[in-house]
């Protein structure tokens, strides 16, 4: 963008929209990030409205807006997930073997795959990433 330059309205809202990390929520993995970063870092983000009793298999990471999902292994519950939670940590990043999921109320969710490529980007994710981790095991007694 050039001080000396009067742009038109469309041209405004274009350059706008190239740094607009807006996606309908608040989420601290993406903070700094803008959203063409998060666009080059994910293969895709996909927001979901899930009905309550729906099975998850395939996932990546799985960030929870709302709701109730539990994690389930041999018909038995392991975990609740309740909001703000991420789900698949430890098989994404500690190969661990991936359960089920089952939303138990109606719930709002991201799905996101993240690239095996490592750069800038990533570096700034995952920085977020453990920020957050941090945040949340701090506040365990």
């Amino acid at each position: 963008m050039n001080l000396f330059v009067k742009y038109s309205k469309e041209e405004i809202e274009y350059l706008l929209s190239i740094v607009n990390n807006d996606f309908g929520f608040k989420n601290p993995l993406f903070k700094g990030l803008l959203k063409n970063e998060i666009e080059e870092i994910c293969k895709y983000i996909s927001i979901e409205n899930l009905p309550d009793k729906k099975v998850i298999e395939n996932y990546d990471l799985i960030y929870l807006i709302n709701g109730c999902v539990v994690e389930v292994k041999n018909k038995k519950i392991i975990k609740k997930y309740y909001e703000n939670s991420l789900i698949g940590i430890k098989s994404r990043f500690l190969k661990e073997e991936k359960q089920s999921l089952i939303t138990l109320q109606k719930s709002r969710l991201i799905f996101f795959d993240i690239k095996d490529i490592h750069n800038e980007l990533t570096s700034k994710f995952y920085k977020n990433l453990s920020f957050y981790l941090l945040s949340n095991f701090s506040n365990i007694d």
